[in-house]
């Protein structure tokens, strides 16, 4: 519940709220719009919108994400805001984000195969192509963000007459930390503000830090000595328990990365 909790004040401060929505359409995305005109129209009770409306959201997540996305639409429902979605991808955009992120799976499973036959460069490889097909498909998304937040004021004041006239019109829009649809934008740059995430150990903290600087560098299409490093430190980091050869391995070939480009 503290990570929606974060998200509370800029909800309150907004005139229209838009969360993460992967994969919408521009007709789902409409559908998605309109359901919460609905929700805001019919003038709930609390009870009944924890009742009736609630359970819809979270259902196909795991526990920890379902209790984040629940908390969300409650916050919105509580101060009536209006929801904008960010992503309406095109039938190829979609097919294309798709392609990328199944490959991208698969390309994990092969380097994780390869971790444990000890082929390290061939791992290494095979690791960086799962990062970057996954980051080439949140790019398609964040093009299509992009695109989308070029037109939202006039489209919002069009859908809302109540914000025809508002000066100025503050939209907040929410994304996972590897989104980045500024960088695909012209003119004015939103405003950006990271959140914190709340991390349980020193460990993970590192784990999330390696893995952003991994993606952004794949975004940009960099592979450098620096990214080598950092994929097998963090291939090391997610080791389970009982893996000591593979770790030292791993060490080793790091060093030997590193002596070798002196």
């Amino acid at each position: 519940m503290s990570e929606a909790k974060k998200l509370l004040p800029y909800i309150k401060a907004c005139d229209v709220y838009s969360g993460e929505t992967a994969g919408l359409t521009e007709e789902s995305a409409r559908i998605t719009e309109e359901n919460w005109k609905d929700i805001h129209r019919w003038n709930l009770t609390k009870t009944a919108f924890y009742r009736e409306i609630v359970p819809r959201f979270g259902q196909d997540r795991n526990p920890e994400m379902g209790a984040f996305t629940r908390k969300h639409a409650e916050y919105l429902f509580l101060e009536k805001k209006p929801v904008w979605c960010s992503e309406r991808l095109t039938a190829q955009e979609m097919q294309e984000e798709r392609e990328n992120w199944q490959k991208g799976m698969h390309m994990g499973a092969a380097a994780k195969k390869l971790l444990v036959e000890d082929k390290l460069q061939e791992f290494l490889e095979a690791y960086h192509a799962q990062h970057q097909l996954l980051a080439d498909a949140i790019k398609i998304r964040d093009k299509n963000i992009a695109k989308n937040l070029q037109t939202a004021e006039q489209y919002l004041r069009a859908e809302h007459p109540s914000l025809s006239a508002r000066e100025p019109l503050r939209l907040t829009l929410h994304l996972g930390r590897e989104h980045f649809p500024e960088e695909h934008m012209t003119g004015p740059k939103p405003k950006i503000i990271a959140l914190a995430p709340s991390y349980t150990s020193p460990q993970d903290q590192r784990t999330h830090e390696l893995d952003l600087r991994i993606f952004k560098a794949c975004y940009n299409g960099t592979y450098d000595l620096e990214v080598k490093q950092d994929l097998l430190e963090l291939a090391q980091a997610l080791l389970p328990p009982g893996r000591d050869h593979l770790a030292g391995r791993l060490r080793e070939f790091r060093s030997s990365l590193q002596s070798n480009s002196a």
